[in-house]
């Protein structure tokens, strides 16, 4: 339990960091004080807040799945759970074999590139289709 309030307060700490972020930079730059490098520094670091955010939306996805469906994943299911995150990103759970995966859809080809790397510490993770077109899909297996 203990674990589930510090990643709660972990997520919600950093949505208030993003909207803080955003408006301090909107500052800088209307006072001219930001310039067309730091804008771009900006930019990637917005990218990379934002693969943090889909890491840590992963991790509480599979803490509920893991601990609501102990005893196995036959009715695991979308809509058997409570999760409200991955609000940007497609998504869906699929029971597999003695497991699940989460298949993400529509990822940018950054994003799809970078899910390769397996930051989210899957069993297995596949791009059907590779990392090419706009809606890229990525299967992460559990």
């Amino acid at each position: 339990m203990r674990l589930v309030i510090l990643v709660t307060v972990f997520v919600l700490h950093a949505v208030a960091a993003d909207a803080q972020m955003a408006d301090s930079f909107g500052g800088l730059a209307m006072d001219g004080l930001l310039s067309a490098d730091g804008y771009r520094g900006l930019g990637q670091m917005r990218q990379s807040f934002g693969r943090v955010r889909i890491q840590q939306d992963i991790a509480l996805l599979n803490l509920e799945i893991q601990s609501g469906f102990m005893h196995g994943y036959q009715n695991l299911s979308k809509e058997n759970l409570q999760f409200n995150g991955l609000q940007n990103t497609e998504w869906d759970v699929i029971p597999y074999e003695n497991g699940y995966y989460i298949e993400l859809s529509d990822l940018s080809e950054a994003d799809c590139i970078w899910s390769r790397s397996n930051p989210f510490s899957a069993a297995k993770v596949e791009t059907p289709g590779g990392c090419r077109n706009k809606e890229n899909v990525v299967k992460l297996y559990f």
